[in-house]
């Protein structure tokens, strides 16, 4: 999903309505804030792993940009 798609479906909700992400062992959190980070694409393939990594200091490396919801 990119922004535009995220946005398209947000504005079909009250904006006082709340968003939230999983915790970390069960029920949910609301989102605290939206941070730019950089992503090398398809770097795992284990199952209990995320699809892409973050990096933190070599950005010459980094597939994209994404937005992460904290």
């Amino acid at each position: 999903m990119n922004v535009k798609e995220l946005i398209e479906q947000l504005q079909s909700y009250d904006p006082s309505t709340m968003v939230v992400i999983d915790g970390y062992e069960g029920g949910y959190n609301e989102v605290k804030a939206l941070v730019e980070i950089k992503l090398r694409l398809d770097a795992h393939d284990e199952w209990y792993y995320g699809k892409h990594e973050i990096l933190t200091n070599d950005s010459k490396s980094a597939d994209c940009l994404a937005i992460s919801i904290l």
